[in-house]
């Protein structure tokens, strides 16, 4: 496996590998190619891929050895312990803290996570953050996920508008249709979920387009959304996606008839055992849904 290659999908191969089996000279190689690849699908994919490693207890945050603090377990401790850890200048205890905030579930903590957020540096821990927004209290952090939505990290906009979406009730359609321009492709997948979900944009007709582009990223939005949306006037662009040769396109076009069959589209049926016979090779590793 050559970590270094010139060919994207050696190093798209090398993230997924790392983050099976994360060591010290990995992360630092998931950290280069999330801030330096020539690639965005493999800059976007790089960034999940330490965010599920940071959920193993790694190191992700490059933190100097003499400005580390202890990251204690928090599965005991009491809510002033937890707040008091949101407010670390450790991102690996900020991180930590936040995540057993988010399983605790406790309403309690939303005021300490909403002045956390007004000042969090660190676009990995603000990309989760949004999202327990929106778990705890949507309502008392509306206007908090809204600001994100601007932020300056795309990963960051793409989780508020997602949170936006499924929290507000059918709120925010001109802040979608705004978004829906953004140049990344995640960003614009929230957006498009969204909208058809409002019933304001018609799914089939805007993703088409989509997965006829030279891009990987567009194509894999393309189908990441048709998969979603439930549309039985979608099979046949998934049925047509199950040829790609991108193991990522393959599988969300196989879950979509999946999902179609599901909802009694006797159409995918067919087409599902016409693809097992055949031997598809679905890989378990989506590009979407790593984390």
């Amino acid at each position: 496996m050559d970590l270094d290659s010139h060919d994207p999908e050696d190093r798209r191969r090398g993230v997924f590998a790392i983050v099976r089996l994360p060591d010290p000279e990995g992360i630092l190689y998931l950290r280069r190619i999330a801030s330096e690849d020539d690639s965005i699908e493999l800059r976007y994919l790089a960034r999940k891929g330490l965010n599920l490693v940071s959920q193993t207890g790694h190191d992700v945050f490059g933190v100097r050895p003499e400005d580390r603090q202890p990251v204690r377990n928090l599965g005991d401790a009491s809510l002033v312990e937890i707040a008091h850890n949101l407010e670390s200048s450790d991102p690996r205890v900020r991180f930590h803290a936040l995540d057993v905030a988010r399983r605790r579930r406790d309403v309690s903590l939303l005021d300490y996570i909403l002045d956390m957020a007004h000042a969090e540096g660190h676009r990995e821990i603000r990309a989760t953050l949004v999202r327990v927004i929106g778990e705890l209290g949507f309502e008392e952090g509306a206007d908090v996920v809204r600001s994100f939505t601007r932020d300056e990290d795309p990963r960051v906009r793409a989780n508020a508008l997602e949170v936006m979406s499924v929290h507000g009730s059918g709120r925010g359609a001109e802040l979608f249709w705004w978004a829906l321009g953004d140049r990344d492709h995640r960003v614009r997948a929230s957006c498009i979920r969204a909208l058809a979900n409002l019933e304001a944009l018609d799914l089939i007709r805007y993703c088409r387009p989509m997965l006829d582009s030279p891009s990987l990223a567009e194509r894999d939005t393309g189908v990441f959304c048709l998969s979603q949306g439930g549309d039985a006037h979608a099979l046949p662009l998934l049925q047509s996606c199950l040829s790609e040769p991108y193991a990522s396109i393959r599988n969300k076009a196989y879950k979509g008839l999946i999902r179609l069959s599901k909802a009694g589209v006797q159409e995918a049926d067919g087409i599902l055992r016409a693809a097992d016979r055949t031997g598809i090779n679905i890989d378990e590793t989506d590009f979407f849904e790593l984390e």
